[in-house]
């Protein structure tokens, strides 16, 4: 039966439940694990057959960000991205939604709203400009640019908001650009790039601050008791995060998130860009769910719960736009081994992969990386993974590692590396794509 979890072909004795490993057969439906994750996965679903024009307001939106970026453009580029994402997310429409969980970024069409600014930028523009110079018009013959965003198909590290917050990154740019203004007060470029990383760190905490304010106000209105509980208890996680540390599992997986929404938007969302990779969630978010399990305030269940809502929210930035009809552009690298070599599969790395099985959704797309010394254990996780049916997903660190150690590679950027399958068939390291 779908969802029926087995150990072996054929067990000798029932072992405890902690040894069990999840099963489910391919094209078997959802089988999530809660009632209200079911809600959430049939929800998402349905999205993809909704025939949904763009609503006027988020018409509206788009050309006051690129009407905001067009007039801060000639101070800087970086900055005049910076200003258009601060004047879309002090003026977005805030629509929450039942089940969520991790919420914000709940309207697909937010992810193509800096897309305007993108299309009339200073690049877009010289390079409609006739004469073009022989590499950019090699570059267009070839189909390097393919439209106004071609910055797709990065993993952008995002991790490292978890372990800093908001206050922590913005310590450490303003640093940085105290000493470049003392060393190089010429380099108007740096310290306005410096500016512009400060008003991005500034932009999600007026992200999170609004939803904040909103799932208040919503739990107040609801008569929804059960959804006035959940609207609460997303505010009081987000009074900590993404300015704090995270500490928990739920605070960092919503950290996580809201970073996700705000690069895939500044990015020109995920039509014409794509392909944000989640990186090595199983060794970045390990920590939290240990710490969380170690101290009795999370069990299993709750975790999975968790993890289910954390993937089906990716299925947003699909929905409503051409990319729909291709492949999904969200990916997760699960397993293989740590940068000192040692087996990095743990049980976090089950149940990501479990949650995703349950939720039977192609999005985010996970790749599964194996090694000869990899458990036996393992191996029969990774393989029922295969079996249930989400695509044949996965990669070598065999091949890998050695390949990116002949490309000059330090052995434990290496053996870091972010495992992708797909028209690439390849793997990139960290920060590499």
């Amino acid at each position: 039966m779908a969802g029926t979890p087995h150990a072996s072909l054929k067990p000798k004795a029932r072992k405890p439940a902690a040894d069990l490993i999840y099963f489910q057969p391919p094209h078997s439906g959802p089988v999530c694990s809660t009632p209200r994750s079911a809600r959430l996965r049939q929800r998402r679903f349905g999205m993809r057959y909704l025939k949904c024009e763009e609503p006027s307001e988020y018409k509206a939106l788009g050309e006051g960000a690129k009407t905001t970026f067009l007039e801060a453009e000639g101070d800087d580029l970086a900055l005049a991205r910076a200003k258009a994402m601060e004047y879309l997310v002090t003026t977005c429409p805030m629509a929450l939604e039942k089940d969520a969980f991790l919420i914000g970024g709940e309207n697909p069409f937010l992810f193509n709203q800096l897309l305007p600014c993108l299309h009339v930028d200073a690049f877009q523009r010289s390079a409609s400009q006739a004469p073009v110079d022989p590499v950019t018009r090699e570059m267009l013959t070839g189909q390097v640019f393919l439209g106004a965003c071609f910055e797709g198909h990065i993993t952008p590290g995002l991790e490292q908001l978890l372990g800093q917050g908001t206050d922590g990154l913005r310590w450490r740019i303003r640093d940085h650009r105290a000493r470049c203004a003392a060393a190089r007060p010429e380099d108007a470029a740096r310290l306005a790039w410096y500016d512009a990383a400060v008003l991005s760190c500034d932009n999600l905490d007026r992200y999170a601050d609004r939803l904040r304010a909103a799932a208040l106000a919503q739990a107040d209105a609801t008569t929804d008791s059960d959804w006035a509980s959940e609207l609460r208890c997303a505010a009081a996680v987000l009074a900590r995060v993404p300015r704090q540390p995270a500490e928990t599992l739920h605070e960092a997986l919503q950290a996580h998130w809201l970073a996700y929404i705000l690069v895939t938007v500044e990015m020109g969302g995920c039509m014409p860009g794509g392909g944000i990779g989640l990186g090595r969630p199983d060794q970045y978010l390990y920590p939290y769910f240990r710490r969380d399990v170690d101290a009795g305030r999370l069990t299993r269940a709750q975790a999975l719960e968790l993890m289910e809502a954390w993937l089906l929210n990716f299925q947003h930035c699909d929905y409503y736009t051409p990319h729909s009809i291709y492949t999904v552009g969200s990916q997760a690298s699960i397993g293989g081994v740590t940068p000192t070599g040692a087996d990095a599969c743990n049980e976090l790395t089950e149940l990501t992969l479990e949650a995703s099985l349950r939720i039977q959704m192609p999005t985010p797309y996970i790749s599964v990386r194996l090694h000869k010394d990899a458990p036996e254990r393992v191996w029969r996780i990774m393989a029922n993974f295969v079996i249930g049916g989400l695509g044949f997903s996965i990669v070598n660190d065999e091949v890998l590692i050695p390949a990116f150690l002949r490309h000059g590679r330090s052995l434990g950027d290496a053996r870091d590396y972010i495992g992708r399958w797909g028209r690439t068939n390849g793997g990139y390291c960290r920060g590499d794509g």
